[in-house]
C-alpha cells in the first residue's frame, strides 16, 4: 500500500474522530454547567465524586477496543474474513469476562468508596452509594461496546461508532435537562445519566447488523489461540490502564480526601483537560489501524518512523496551542463558561494540569503506534513507574498544599514519563525510532521541557 493511501485513511478517520471529539467536548462543557444550575454546591461536589466511578471502571476495558482494532486491521489488510470472525468471537467472550470483573469492582466501591470522604454528611451517604451502584452498573455494561467500536475502527469506518456516541450524548443532554427541571436531585440525575449512557451498547451492535453483518454469518467456534492473543494483548494493556488510573483517575479522589472544599474547582479544571486529551486522542487514534496496516507487510514497515515523526509534530503543535490559549484567554473562557463568580483556583489548577498534559501527551502518537505493533509490553515498566511517581508525589504534596499539590504531582509524573521515553524506551523500539536525535529534533518533542519551564516561570 502506498503511503499516500495511508495518509488518506488516517486523515479521513481523524476527521471523523475529531467530530466526535468536538461532540464530547461540548458534552463535557454543557453537562457540568447544566448540573450546577439545578443542584446545590454540596450535591454537585458529591456528583463529581460519584462520576469518578466511571473512570475507575474504564480500567476493566484493558485496551480491548485497541486490541480488536489492531487484529481486525491486520486481518482486513490481508483480506482474511476467517481471521476477522475469530477476533469478533474471542473479543465478545473476553468483554463478558471484563464486565464480570467490573461488576465485582462496583460492589467493592459501593462499600468502601464513600468511607474515604469524611466531609460528606451522614444523611447523604446512602444516596451516594446508590449513585455509585447505578453509574457503576452502566459503566460495566458499556464495556461490551468496545467490541463493535474496535471492529469499525479496524475497518477504517470510524464514523459509525462516532455517530452512535454523538447521538447518545445529545440524547443524554436533552433528557437530563428535561428531567432536572422537574426532579432536581442527585439520585434522579444519576439514574437518567446511567440509562442514557448505556444506550451506546445496543446502538453499536445494531450498527454491526447493518454495516458488517457478514461477520455474524456462519460464526466460527471460539478460537483459543485468538482468545489467548487478545487476552495477552489486554494483559499488557492492563499495566497501561493502571498507570493512567494512577496518573489522573485518582486525582479527584485525593482532592476529596485532602482538600474537600476544592473538589469542584479541581474537577472543573480536570474536565477541560479531559476535553483536550479527548480531542488529541480522537485525532491520533487512527494511527492504530494505520500502523497495523503498515506493519502487516514488510515492504511498508519503513514508513512507520516517518508516520511517527509527522504525527508527533502535529501533536506538539496542538498541545502548545492549547496551553497558550489557556494562558492568554483562560480567564475569559472560564467566565463565559461558569459565570463571573467562578473560583480563581480553577485557572491556576488548569494551567498546571495543562502543562502536565502537554509534557505527557507528546508521546501519544508513539503510544498509539506501539499498540498498533503489539509492542506495548516493551515500555510497560516505565509507564507504571510514571504512574507511581504521579501517585506518590500527589499524595505527599496534597498533604501539604491540597489540590495544588495534586496538580504538581501530575506535573512531576509527566516529566518522569517524558524522560523515561528518551532514556529507556526509544532504544528498545528501533522500528519506530531508529534515530533518537532525529526524532527529537524533527518531531519537536525536545522543545517540551524548555517550553514547560517558560510557562511555569511566567505564571
Amino acid at each position: 500500500m502506498k503511503n499516500v493511501s495511508v495518509r488518506v485513511l488516517v486523515l479521513k478517520n481523524a476527521v471523523a474522530n475529531v467530530a466526535g471529539g468536538i461532540g464530547a467536548a461540548l458534552f463535557n462543557l454543557l453537562l457540568p454547567a447544566l448540573v450546577a444550575r439545578y443542584l446545590g454546591k454540596l450535591e454537585f461536589t458529591v456528583w463529581n465524586l460519584a462520576l469518578q466511578v466511571i473512570i475507575y471502571l474504564q480500567i476493566f476495558g484493558f485496551g480491548l477496543q485497541n486490541a480488536v482494532t489492531r487484529f481486525f486491521a491486520h486481518g482486513h489488510e490481508l483480506n482474511d474474513l476467517k481471521d476477522q470472525k475469530q477476533t469478533v468471537k474471542a473479543a465478545i467472550y473476553l468483554s463478558g469476562v471484563f464486565c464480570l470483573m467490573a461488576l465485582i469492582a462496583v460492589a467493592a466501591l459501593i462499600v468502601f468508596y464513600p468511607v474515604i470522604f469524611a466531609d460528606i454528611p451522614a444523611g447523604m451517604v446512602t444516596e451516594f452509594r446508590i449513585c455509585i451502584a447505578v453509574l457503576g452498573l452502566s459503566a460495566a455494561v458499556q464495556l461490551f461496546a468496545l467490541v463493535p467500536s474496535g471492529i469499525f475502527w479496524g475497518l477504517q469506518r470510524n464514523i459509525i461508532p462516532v455517530a452512535a456516541q454523538l447521538f447518545v450524548r445529545i440524547l443524554t443532554i436533552v433528557i437530563v435537562f428535561l428531567i432536572l427541571q422537574e426532579f432536581p436531585s442527585l439520585l434522579v440525575l444519576s439514574v437518567t445519566f446511567a440509562l442514557c449512557s448505556a444506550l451506546v451498547v445496543p446502538l453499536n451492535f445494531l450498527a454491526i447488523l447493518r454495516w458488517a453483518s457478514d461477520l455474524l454469518k456462519d460464526t466460527l467456534p471460539l478460537n483459543r489461540t485468538r482468545f489467548r492473543e487478545l487476552r495477552e494483548y489486554c494483559g499488557s494493556m492492563a499495566v497501561w490502564n493502571i498507570a493512567m488510573l494512577l496518573v489522573s483517575g485518582l486525582a479527584t479522589m485525593m482532592v476529596g480526601y485532602y482538600d474537600f472544599q476544592r473538589v469542584t474547582s479541581y474537577s472543573l479544571a480536570l474536565t477541560l483537560i479531559t476535553i483536550m486529551i479527548g480531542l488529541q486522542q480522537a485525532l491520533m487514534s487512527p494511527l492504530i489501524s494505520a500502523g497495523a496496516k503498515l506493519n502487516a507487510r514488510p515492504e511498508t514497515q519503513a514508513e512507520l518512523p516517518k508516520l511517527l515523526i509527522k504525527s508527533t509534530r502535529i501533536c506538539v503543535a496542538g498541545l502548545l496551542v492549547s496551553v497558550v490559549f489557556i494562558k492568554i484567554l483562560g480567564d475569559w473562557f472560564l467566565r463565559k463558561w461558569l459565570g463571573s463568580g467562578y473560583s480563581p483556583d480553577i485557572l491556576s489548577l488548569l494551567l498546571i494540569l495543562a502543562i502536565s498534559n502537554m509534557i505527557r501527551n507528546t508521546a501519544v502518537p508513539y503510544a498509539m503506534l506501539l499498540m498498533a505493533l503489539n509492542m506495548q509490553r516493551v515500555v510497560q515498566v516505565t509507564v507504571f513507574i510514571e504512574g507511581a511517581i504521579t501517585l506518590i508525589a500527589s499524595m505527599v504534596l496534597a498533604s501539604q498544599f491540597g489540590a495544588v499539590g495534586v496538580a504538581y504531582g501530575a506535573l512531576l509524573g509527566a516529566i518522569g514519563g517524558f524522560s523515561a521515553n528518551f532514556l529507556f524506551n526509544f532504544k528498545r523500539t528501533r522500528i519506530l525510532v531508529p534515530d533518537i536525535g532525529a526524532y527529537a529534533i524533527r518531531s519537536g518533542a525536545i522543545l517540551m521541557i524548555p517550553i514547560m519551564v517558560i510557562f511555569l516561570l511566567i505564571r
